[in-house]
């Protein structure tokens, strides 16, 4: 991922990445350096055994989202 991704990406609680040929949950982000905190799966896991990557190392995985329609557009359709 470029830094310029990185910086216009919708960050959500549910980001999966690949790093290294490996899947990794995003359990952290320091947006000032880029930099994803991973761990291998979408548990608990002490901030000493998170792993930091540069967003260059990473390769995003898509997820589906689910918009919701807003209230004004709900209101319209009573």
């Amino acid at each position: 991922m470029k830094r310029f991704e990185f910086d216009n990406l919708e960050h959500h609680a549910n980001m999966w990445v690949i790093h290294q040929g490996k899947k990794y949950y995003v359990i952290s982000v320091c947006f000032p350096e880029a930099l994803f905190g991973l761990v291998p799966q979408k548990e608990d896991y002490p901030a000493d055994e998170w792993s930091w990557v540069r967003c260059e190392s990473v390769e995003l995985i898509k997820n589906e989202v689910i918009i919701f329609p807003r209230k004004q557009i709900l209101e319209t359709l009573k």
